[in-house]
C-alpha cells in the first residue's frame, strides 16, 4: 500500500462500525441493524496481543498467512500477532507488490479490527463472514449482487467417515434416522458455543454445517469469504479451516456416543492435475510436517497456493489470482456429487424395491441436500461469468499470450462449475424419479395387498353362504315352541326345510345380480299377471 495513503487506525475501524449499527430506520434510509452483532464482537478488541495470546498452542500456532505475489515467485510468511502482520503488509504496500492474506480459522475481534482498519475492508465482509454470531436476523443475507461485487463466498465440504464396525452395512433405516437426530442436536449445540465464542480460541477450524448421510459417511461444510481490497489489488481470504478438527469446542464429529469404538477419518480433497504425478518431485519432511488427528487438505491452501499458476499472471490478474481457491471449492464439490451419487443410486436401485420397507426418508433427505448445494454452485457460476463486470484494478498491463492464458483459466473454472451446476441438477432430478417410482411401487404394493385382502373376503362370503342358511334352519328348528318342539317332527323336516333355502342361497351366489334387473322394472308384475 503507499504511504500516502490516510490509514485509520482499528479503534477508529471498530467505532465507525459501532455508529453505524446505532443507526435506526426512523433515523436514515439505510439503518445498521445487521452489524450490531459485528459491533459487539470488534468492541472486544483491545490490542493486537490480546486474543493471541488464547491462540491454541497446536499447530504452528500460525493464524495467518501472508502470500507476496512476485514476478518470479511467491513469497510466505506466517504470523500469530496481528501487529507483525500489519506491519509486513505496510513493507509490501511500500514495494507496491499484490498480495493474498489468508486468516485462518475461527477469528479474533484483534486481527478482525487490524485488518480491516488497514485495507479499508468494507465491514459487510466480516459481517458475512461471521455470520454465525447473528442474533436476530433480518434476512437481509445474502445481499444483491450488485451491493457485494467486490466479496465471494465459496464453500468447501470435506468428506468424512466411520470405519471399524462390519455393520455399518446393514440396512438399518431406524439407525440412521436417530444417528441423523443426534447429528442435528449436537450441532445445535455446537452452534450455540460457536455464536458465544468463550470456548474458540482465535485460529480454532469452524463448521458451518454437520451431515449424517449413513451410518457410514458424513460431511462437513464450511467457508472460504474472498475480499478485494481496491486500495491496492490485495486479497483477503478468510476460511473456516484452521486448526485441527480435534481442537475446541466438541462437534458431532467427535462426540460420537455408542459409535465411539469407530475410526473416524477425513478423506482428502483430490485435485487432479495433467501430468502432475512428474511435477511433484519433494514431499514433505517431518519437520515442516504437523500431526492431525482430522487432516483437512484446506489447510495446506496457504502452504501450496499458486504452485502450478504462472506467477507473473498472479501478479496482475486479480481473477486469476483466485483460481486455486475456486478450483479446490470445485474439486470438493465434485467429490461430494460422486458420493451423492453413489447413495441415491443404492436408494433407487432395483434392489431397493425388494425391501420389506421402503421409504422415502433417504431421498428426502438428500433431495434437500442437494438443493442447498445446486444453489451456491449457480451463486459461482454467476460470479465466473461476471468475472469481466466487475472491474477489478489490474496492476499492470498483462502481454497478449498472458491475457490468452489468464481468459482459458477462467474458462475453464466456468466450464467446471458449469459442469457441477449440471451434475448437481441431475441429481436433484433422480432423486425426484427415484420418489416417484417408490410411491408408485408402494402404492402398486398397497393395491396387491387390498386385492388380497378382498380375496380373502370373498372366500369368506362364499363360505358364510354355505354357512348362514343352515345355520338360520338350525336356530328355527330349535325355538322352544310348542308346534316345534313336539315330537311329532322328525329331522327328515328340517332337511326338507334346509335344502332349497339352501338352494335359494347358492341361486343368488351364483347368478348374475344383473339378470334380475327386470325384477325392478315391472318384469315380475308382468309374470305373475300371465297365471292370475
Amino acid at each position: 500500500m503507499a504511504s500516502s495513503v490516510s490509514l485509520m487506525t482499528p479503534q477508529e475501524y471498530v467505532d465507525a462500525v459501532a455508529f453505524h449499527s446505532t443507526q435506526a430506520n426512523i433515523d436514515t434510509l439505510y439503518p445498521g441493524h445487521t452489524f450490531e452483532d459485528l459491533s459487539l464482537f470488534l468492541k472486544k478488541h483491545s490490542s493486537p496481543h490480546h486474543d493471541d495470546a488464547h491462540a491454541s498452542a497446536s499447530d504452528t500456532n500460525s493464524l495467518a498467512t501472508l502470500l507476496t505475489l512476485g514476478r518470479d515467485d511467491i513469497d510466505r510468511q506466517s504470523f500469530t500477532h496481528a501487529e507483525a502482520c500489519i506491519d509486513a503488509l505496510l513493507r509490501q504496500g511500500e514495494q507496491k507488490k499484490p498480495h493474498i492474506l489468508f486468516l485462518k480459522g475461527y477469528q479474533s475481534p484483534t486481527w478482525s479490527a487490524c485488518v480491516g482498519a488497514f485495507c479499508s475492508i468494507d465491514p459487510q465482509y466480516f459481517n458475512s463472514h461471521l455470520s454465525f454470531r447473528c442474533r436476530r436476523h433480518y434476512y437481509s443475507s445474502p445481499t444483491l449482487p450488485s451491493a457485494s461485487k467486490n466479496i465471494i463466498k465459496l464453500r468447501i465440504t470435506t468428506i468424512g467417515s466411520r470405519e471399524g464396525n462390519n455393520r455399518v452395512s446393514e440396512r438399518n433405516q431406524n439407525a440412521v434416522d436417530q444417528l441423523r437426530l443426534r447429528g442435528t442436536s449436537a450441532m445445535r449445540k455446537y452452534q450455540h458455543e460457536l455464536f458465544r465464542g468463550a470456548r474458540f480460541a482465535a485460529g480454532d477450524s469452524v463448521v458451518r454445517s454437520y451431515t449424517n448421510l449413513d451410518e457410514k459417511h458424513f460431511i462437513l461444510e464450511q467457508d472460504m469469504t474472498i475480499c478485494l481490497s481496491r486500495l491496492d489489488s490485495s486479497w483477503i481470504v478468510s476460511t473456516d479451516v484452521g486448526n485441527d478438527l480435534s481442537e475446541g469446542p466438541e462437534g458431532p464429529w467427535l462426540t460420537q456416543g455408542d459409535r465411539s469404538h469407530l475410526l473416524t477419518l477425513t478423506y482428502p480433497t483430490i485435485q487432479h492435475h495433467p501430468r502432475i504425478a512428474f511435477k511433484l518431485q519433494s514431499a514433505p519432511t517431518a519437520s515442516n510436517t504437523v500431526f492431525r488427528k482430522f487432516p483437512q487438505s484446506a489447510s495446506l491452501l496457504p502452504q501450496d497456493y499458486g504452485r502450478f499458476l504462472d506467477k507473473q499472471s498472479l501478479a496482475s490478474d486479480p481473477f486469476y489470482a483466485l483460481h486455486d481457491l475456486f478450483r479446490f471449492a470445485a474439486n470438493s464439490e465434485v467429490q461430494f456429487l460422486n458420493l451423492m451419487e453413489a447413495k441415491i443410486a443404492d436408494e433407487t436401485s432395483h434392489n431397493s424395491l425388494n425391501r420389506e420397507k421402503p421409504t422415502l426418508t433417504n431421498l428426502l433427505f438428500f433431495q434437500e441436500l442437494l438443493e442447498t448445494h445446486l444453489a451456491q454452485l449457480r451463486r459461482n457460476v454467476k460470479v465466473i461469468e461476471q468475472r469481466e463486470s466487475l472491474h477489478w484494478p489490474r496492476t499492470t498491463v498483462e502481454p497478449q499470450n498472458q491475457l490468452r492464458a489468464t481468459t482459458a483459466a477462467a474458462e475453464e473454472l466456468l466450464e467446471d462449475a458449469k459442469y457441477l451446476e449440471t451434475h448437481a441438477t441431475a441429481l436433484l432430478k433422480r432423486c425426484e424419479t427415484g420418489m416417484s417410482v417408490l410411491m408408485n411401487d408402494v402404492m402398486l404394493a398397497e393395491s396387491k395387498q387390498a386385492m388380497s385382502q378382498a380375496s380373502k373376503v370373498a372366500k369368506l362370503t362364499l363360505v358364510a353362504f354355505f354357512y348362514i342358511p343352515l345355520s338360520f334352519t338350525t336356530s328355527f328348528f330349535g325355538m322352544n315352541v310348542v308346534e316345534i318342539a313336539s315330537d311329532r317332527l322328525s329331522v327328515w323336516t328340517w332337511f326338507a326345510t334346509s335344502v332349497p333355502i339352501f338352494v335359494i342361497s347358492l341361486l343368488f351366489l351364483f347368478v348374475d345380480r344383473r339378470h334380475f334387473v327386470w325384477l325392478r322394472k315391472g318384469g315380475l308384475l308382468t309374470w305373475c299377471g300371465k297365471f292370475f
